[in-house]
């Protein structure tokens, strides 16, 4: 569960310093290819802006000329000046030999797309329109205007403006009879004609956006309904007229119409949002696999109360091309990190696996060497406890094949006694020293199946009660009849063997040992205590460990190692037991065996 969570949370690390670093690098990338798309905008926008002043200057230049005819018809001047105070029958025959007076310049105009030819007197009043005679009582002082601004300051003025009628570029010209100031001439070109001669220069295709707010506090209520909203924002309109006869318009169309509402679609969001922000911008994308650039220039009038967009649509891959240069790099630029990550995740893994084998092959080294030390001192005390057995057994067997025929025969029979208990205490110590070694090899089996203790018990005690009345020692048995332990036959039996005579070994002649066993809280329990020399807490400390191993003799002389009780340790350990010792010196020792009840 631990290496689970870990796991989690170094891959959360990793994928943390892969987005950060990946998110870094690209957002510069991105950065550059914002910046190359600004650059190229502003580029283009010079270009364009070069091209529009020529545009204006050859229109300007017309304009005077018409202006110069206009000037000098003292005749049309006249009509201007002595008809403001007239009533409004004379004021529309004035109006009507006006417009007449005009007719020449008005064919030449519209030749060059002039479609805005206005006389106002000095009060900003409209006195002739040749176009759009339904606004002929206009008064171009309701806002500032062009119009306004020439007859205040009597100067000629230029430049964008949203008339009552459509937008367009103005040049107004102050008109003076006698040196005297009574009015100007309007003459401007609508965005229909300033797109017809840019498409002679340019191949690109043209729009224009006005501002809303700017038109409707400038155009007549009946002239509303010339605008739509623009596709691009809600504060921005199109005019209606200039909009159909570009779309009618296919003679030089270099960008398909439907690419082009299909392009602001899908860049609506962006561009709406620049429209507000920006001057000079540009976006492109593909549509149908065709590369489209758009480029946006805001136009002011020259008191900046009047604004508008022209849009430049054009077959151009430059920006795109900048754009599809962004998504590879930034795709190649995740792959290369993705795979730097996993190297340096797989090198810095590699290197904690490495470390952790080290530290488990140092620690199994030193377990080895503690373990070697360990058991040499062990195989040390056990063969010095082997060797007491056999001395005696050659001592007395030396006596008897030397002195048999002159000893008595109750003599012969204690030496054959003392023979016997020499010989069984040195079985005792090979049987326990060859169990202790199966189990360090791994060679004894683990079968535990359903076993009845209370018979295993009483049979161990049948083998141990000779040894017990030699030293005139009662085995008192107290197990329930009957119980039942899950558990392993020749492990248990050794338990049982191995605390019975260690019991006995310590015990005081005519003691009492006392084995119980019982069920307890699931569990069982098995006893076994004697009253015999105890011992003290030092001893309990070490008793279970091989390290500290050390020889022992019962009350009898009886010698010992303690690996029986290793022997037991292991072997109720492998039952997920427990063994626990009681003891105090002089008074004797409980062992206590906790066996889990798998019935």
């Amino acid at each position: 569960m631990f290496k689970t969570k870990h796991t989690f949370r170094r891959v959360g690390v990793y994928a943390l310093v892969y987005f950060l670093l990946a998110g870094t690098i690209i957002l510069n990338i991105r950065s550059s290819y914002k910046n190359k798309t600004r650059e190229y905008s502003q580029q283009q926008a010079n270009e364009f802006i070069i091209g529009m002043q020529s545009t204006l200057h050859h229109y300007r230049l017309l304009a005077d000329d018409y202006y110069q005819i206009i000037a000098k018809d003292t005749v049309l001047l006249n009509l201007l000046c002595s008809s403001v105070d007239l009533d409004l029958l004379q004021k529309l025959q004035a109006r009507e030999a006006a417009a007449l007076r005009l007719h020449p310049v008005k064919a030449g105009a519209e030749k060059y797309h002039f479609n805005c030819v206005n006389l106002y007197y000095n009060n900003h009043l409209t006195f002739v329109r040749l176009y759009n005679p339904e606004l002929m009582d206009y008064n171009a002082g309701i806002a500032p205007s062009l119009v306004s601004k020439s007859n205040e300051t009597q100067s000629i003025v230029e430049g964008f403006e949203t008339g009552p009628a459509s937008a367009g570029f103005r040049f107004v010209y102050p008109l003076f009879l006698h040196q005297k100031h009574c009015g100007c001439l309007e003459l401007g070109v609508d965005f229909i004609g300033l797109r017809e001669s840019l498409k002679n220069i340019f191949p690109f295709e043209f729009r224009f956006l006005i501002n809303k707010n700017l038109l409707l506090s400038k155009t007549p209520f009946n002239k509303l309904d010339n605008f739509k909203l623009s596709d691009l924002s809600e504060d921005y309109v199109y005019e209606k007229s200039s909009l159909q006869h570009f779309e009618k318009d296919t003679s030089r169309q270099r960008v398909d119409q439907r690419l082009i509402i299909e392009f602001n679609k899908q860049l609506r969001k962006e561009i709406s949002h620049d429209l507000q922000t920006k001057e000079i911008f540009g976006h492109s994308a593909t549509i149908d696999g065709v590369d489209i650039f758009a480029l946006f220039i805001k136009i002011y009038s020259p008191d900046k109360n009047d604004e508008a967009f022209i849009i430049i649509y054009s077959n151009d891959s430059t920006a795109a091309g900048f754009y599809r240069s962004y998504l590879r790099e930034s795709l190649v630029i995740s792959i290369l990190i993705l795979l730097l990550i996993l190297l340096v995740a797989y090198a810095i893994d590699r290197h904690k696996q490495v470390k952790i084998k080290n530290q488990e092959l140092e620690k199994q080294a030193q377990q080895l060497s503690d373990l070697n030390q360990t058991k040499d001192k062990f195989f040390s005390v056990i063969a010095h406890d082997l060797r007491n057995p056999f001395h005696g057994l050659v001592g007395l067997t030396q006596v008897l094949v030397e002195d048999f025929d002159s000893m008595e025969p109750e003599k012969v029979r204690k030496f054959h006694n003392l023979i016997y208990q020499s010989a069984k205490q040195g079985y005792q110590l090979v049987l326990n020293l060859l169990e202790w070694i199966r189990s360090q090899t791994g060679r004894i089996n683990f079968s535990p199946e359903r076993l009845d203790l209370s018979k295993i018990i009483s049979d161990n005690i049948k083998l141990a009660k000779s040894t017990a009345q030699n030293k005139d020692i009662s085995l008192i048995n107290l197990v329930e009849p009957g119980l039942i332990v899950f558990a392993d036959y020749n492990m248990i039996h050794t338990v049982i063997r191995n605390l019975i005579s260690n019991a006995i070994k310590f015990s005081n002649p005519g003691g009492k040992v006392f084995i119980e066993g019982q069920k307890e809280d699931g569990q069982i329990v098995i006893k076994v205590k004697d009253e015999g020399v105890g011992m003290d807490s030092e001893t309990m400390k070490n008793l279970f460990r091989i390290d500290v191993a050390q020889s022992s003799r019962g009350t009898s002389g009886e010698s010992g190692t303690g690996l029986g009780l290793i022997l037991c340790k292991e072997f109720i350990t492998r039952h997920d037991g427990k063994i626990l010792v009681e003891s105090q010196k002089g008074e004797g020792s409980t062992f206590t065996i906790i066996l889990p009840a798998f019935i």
